[in-house]
């Protein structure tokens, strides 16, 4: 399962300085936080490569807040979670 915690610890490495100044939570909205979609784009890839994992966009829709995003990633992960048993 991916955590709030690790979901910071990507944020950080993605957009280094820029992070320390902001407290993330799980409300938190990457708009108010300044994030580019490039940014967002970043931390996706960043998932995928910690994760080992695909994470597909429907459309152009796109998370919007921390905690729309980690649910996004355990929602996809659960698949291959399941079938490594």
């Amino acid at each position: 399962m991916f955590t709030l915690d690790e979901a910071r610890g990507l944020i950080e490495a993605v957009v280094g300085r820029r992070a320390l100044d902001c407290k993330f939570e799980l409300d938190t909205r990457f708009e108010d936080v300044g994030f580019t979609s490039l940014d967002i784009a970043e931390m996706l890839f960043a998932i995928e490569d910690h994760l080992q994992m695909e994470i597909e966009l429907i459309g152009d829709s796109r998370p919007e807040t921390l905690g729309e995003l980690i649910d996004l990633v355990n929602r996809m992960a659960l698949p291959s979670m399941g079938s490594a048993k």
